[in-house]
């Protein structure tokens, strides 16, 4: 009788088996990654594509207004609302983008102790006037902000002669110098999931 070996023909049905198991598993665990990291690629992408929208609405804004009613016309938009550059229908405010680009998770304008809790949506903040985005992967963001690592704020200012150098904005005497969106905090999004520090008790 000829020996077959140390391994049955059911020990290497088996062994095949769990080979393409771990391999399923390796794929599974490729593309969760890959899905993962386009979403957070998608997230990035918007942010960007929407503040892009809204520096170009007021560079039209700027233009237009200016040579119509010179640079002091700007005043009035100093903390306000930069969404609402979009929102105005065409052919009202003749120095605006066409109305109907505004972002879908743009969810209105909320004081702050009434601010929308979800994640992946804008909204303005009335008593700070600031234009807030709050993100959905956060594990992917960073900012400066401590204290709202999730958030990323923007803020329509009035760049401006600052007279009597109080650092705030007085449209009765202070000349404007320009309008800039700005963003009030450093941020920046990360190809890797960030790691809480470790703390390290001392005994």
């Amino acid at each position: 009788m000829i020996n077959a070996g140390p391994f049955s023909e059911q020990d290497i049905k088996l062994f095949r088996t769990i080979i393409l198991l771990v391999l399923l598993l390796i794929f599974i665990a490729t593309a969760t990654s890959k899905i993962w990291e386009l979403r957070v690629a998608a997230e990035r992408t918007g942010v960007t594509h929407t503040l892009a929208a809204l520096r170009g609405a007021l560079g039209i804004h700027l233009s237009k207004s200016v040579i119509r009613d010179g640079l002091q016309s700007l005043a009035s938009l100093h903390h306000s609302n930069p969404i609402k550059l979009l929102q105005q229908p065409e052919g009202e405010m003749p120095y605006s983008l066409p109305s109907g680009i505004v972002p879908q998770n743009y969810l209105g304008e909320f004081h702050s102790d009434e601010a929308p809790e979800g994640e992946g949506v804008w909204y303005f903040d009335l008593d700070l006037g600031v234009l807030v985005y709050r993100v959905n992967f956060d594990d992917y963001f960073y900012s400066s902000n401590t204290l709202a690592p999730n958030l990323a704020r923007y803020q329509l200012r009035v760049r401006f002669d600052d007279l009597n150098r109080n650092g705030r904005f007085d449209p009765a005497f202070e000349k404007v110098m320009n309008i800039a969106l700005e963003a009030l905090d450093h941020y920046s999004w990360l190809n890797e999931p960030h790691q809480p520090p470790i703390m390290v008790s001392h005994r």
